[in-house]
This record gives structure tokens, sequence and C-alpha cells, in this order.
């Protein structure tokens, strides 16, 4: 029986709060980099993280997409994605635990890759459930409610152990990442109640990268969110830089808790901006993290050893930016294109981003100094930001 768009509008929200909490628990920003160095891992290997999770989910869209087109309906990938997240998961935790130095780290690397792979089918297929769910002008309400929501969620496991004195180990991180298999669990039982409507397509086209740089419009979108991304890679070096000041699991959990309450504050308003103005929101959104980026190169600069809130405080504001940016992106190219066209769009894209993060973050490797790769995450961000203007209106 078919759901109304109001009641298929709820229950995605709910399964999106599911695998948003999943996301807080398992993040390639704090709690994986600090169960890394927790466990003893070579810290060369955290700037591989993010590019890994960031670039994993969308390398391989072009190639995914015609599979993912003939599958009816799409929650169908979506489901199985997010099995795949929860095994990926409790692999993490596994070898981060079982396994000692430069061999857990090709571990829990490998299975962050696995793990991006499953959202890479993810990725593509929801944004189609979306569309076929929910009405255009609805859209960034449902992805901002569910990471407000979400977040409140992140915000109370981590004011639980914020009050907690107990020390910092890696069994207990452990689990904190594996935990993040049930919600992903629980993301999977909540799609199975979301009906969606048939889309006339007159065309399958199989999705090409030729196709993506010949389109001015997505063309401009690529350049703007290739520059924005340094809204999402600057935030282990801010981690970084935070845990140099002040290393217990108290501090971790005042990074979990600025981020779950990002989300939760601003997630709402950005979904409500970005249904307005896509662009509008990308542009704020790289504006605040910017802003929040040379505050902490500045804080490093004046007060290198100052206490752990400020820190939190300013991954907080960071982190604000970042989903204004993540909300706006999402919502734009969903409304950009319609049909088959959609599911090209989101693949061309997303696999120009991700060769670009993937060099990212190959480059970032070599550097070893996470001030100076902020200051490069801040230049980028701001011009993002700044080139807004160019994208076309939807």
């Amino acid at each position: 029986m078919a759901h109304s768009p109001s009641t298929n509008a709820r229950w995605l929200i709910a399964s999106k709060i599911a695998t948003g909490l999943g996301d807080l628990l398992c993040s390639a920003k704090t709690t994986v980099p600090w169960l890394m160095l927790s466990a003893g891992i070579p810290a060369g290997f955290l700037g591989l993280l993010v590019p890994i999770r960031e670039s994993g989910s969308m390398l391989p869209q072009v190639a995914i997409a015609p599979w993912v087109q003939r599958v009816s309906p799409r929650k169908r990938v979506s489901m199985l994605a997010s099995i795949g997240q929860a095994v990926a998961a409790i692999a993490i935790a596994v070898a981060a635990t079982t396994l000692r130095g430069a061999l857990a780290g090709v571990a829990v690397v490998a299975a962050l890759a696995v793990l991006a792979l499953c959202r890479a089918f993810a990725s593509l297929a929801n944004k189609d459930v979306l569309a076929r769910a929910v009405p255009k002008g609805e859209r960034g309400k449902v992805g901002g409610r569910a990471t407000s929501l979400a977040g409140l969620l992140g915000l109370a496991g981590a004011a639980a152990t914020l009050l907690s004195a107990r020390p910092e180990s890696a069994a207990l991180l452990a689990m904190v990442v594996g935990a993040s298999a049930l919600t992903f669990v629980l993301s999977t039982l909540l799609l199975t109640r979301v009906t969606e409507r048939d889309e006339a397509s007159k065309t399958k086209a199989r999705p090409s990268l030729r196709d993506a740089i010949a389109d001015p419009r997505l063309r401009r979108f690529v350049l703007v969110r290739l520059l924005l991304a340094g809204s999402a890679l600057g935030g282990p070096f801010i981690i970084a830089l935070g845990r140099e000041s002040t290393s217990s699991l108290q501090t971790l959990s005042a990074f979990v808790l600025a981020g779950g309450a990002a989300s939760f504050v601003s997630a709402g308003a950005w979904g409500r901006l970005a249904d307005n103005t896509g662009r509008g929101c990308m542009a704020a959104g790289g504006a605040v993290a910017s802003a929040s980026a040379l505050g902490v190169l500045i804080l490093d600069a004046l007060a290198p050893h100052a206490p752990a809130w400020t820190w939190a405080a300013l991954y907080f504001a960071f982190n604000l930016g970042y989903v204004g940016v993540r909300v706006g992106r999402k919502t734009y190219v969903v409304d950009l294109a319609q049909g088959p066209e959609r599911t090209q769009f989101v693949a061309s894209s997303n696999t120009l981003i991700a060769l670009a993060l993937l060099a990212a973050g190959v480059a970032m490797t070599t550097i070893s100094n996470p001030t100076t790769a902020l200051t490069l995450c801040l230049a980028a961000t701001t011009a993002g930001t700044l080139t807004c203007t160019a994208l076309a209106r939807t």
C-alpha cells in the first residue's frame, strides 16, 4: 500500500536518523582516528581516513549506477548497503583491537574502504528514494531534520561519557565504533516502511564522465563541491591539534558532543534554507567553516595548550559550516535534474570528486604538520564559498 508523502518523509527521517547516529559512532573524523591512536596505530594513517571514506563512497558510482538503475524499488539497494556498513564497522573495531602497528592500520583502512563502497551504493539509491517518496520543496527538510535529531542522540551519548571518569581505552572505543552496526541494521528495518512512486524514463543512458564535463551546470557544481570539500577534510586535523593539548576519553567526548550539537542545532535551519536555495546554503556553510578554521589556526598560534573546551567549541563551529555545505549540496543536486538524468548527475559528479579527494588524501599523507594541512583546507573552502555564485539556479 502506497504511503502519503508525509508518511514517507517520517519513515525516511527515522531511517536517516539511524544512519546518522551510525556515522557519529563510526566517524572517520573523530571516533575512528581516536581509536587508532589509542590502539597505537601509526599516525600516518590518519591522513587517509577522510579521503578513503569520502572518495571510496563516490569513486565507484559511475560504474555501479547502471546496476542501481535496474533495481526497483531503489530502497532495496539502500537496505543491502546498510547491512554492508554494519559488517564493515564491526571489522574496524575488531581489527583495531586484535592487530598491532602498521598491520592494524592497513586493516582498519581496508575495512573503512568497504564501508565507503557500501555507502557508494546507498548514496546513489538514497537520492532516488528521496525524490520518489517526497516531493520537491520538502526534501531539504527531510535531510535537515534527520541530521538534527541524529545529532541530538549523539549529544546524549557524548554527554554521558563526558561525565564519566573512565580512562581512555582502545577496547571501549572499539565498542563505540562496533555499536554503529546496530544503528545501520535499524536503518534497514525502517526503510522497509517507505513506498516509492514510479518515475517515467525515456532513457537508461549510462552515466558518463564525458557528459559530466560537457554539461556546464554539472561542471560548475563539481568545481564548487571540490573546493568545499575542505570543510570535510579539515575535521581530523582540528581533532589532532586538540588531542595534542589534552588526551583523554573526556576530550574525545567533548569533540563528539560538539559535532552532535552542531548537527542538532543547525541542520533543521540548513534544510529550510536549502529548500529555498541550495547554492546559498552551500555558500553560507562554507563561510562558517572557513571562519572557524581560521579561528583554530589563530588559537594554535597564540595558545596551543588551551583547554580542551576551546578546541571543542571551534570544532562545533566548524561542523556548523560543514553541515550547511552537506545539506545544501545534497538538496541542490537532487533538485538539479529529474529521473535517470539525476542518477547520471549524482554518479558522474561523485566519481570526479572522488578522484580529486583521493589525490588530496595521498598528498595529505606527506604533510606531517596538522596546522599546514588545515591551512590548505581553509584556502580551498574559502575559494569554494566565493564560487557558489556561479552555480545554476534550481
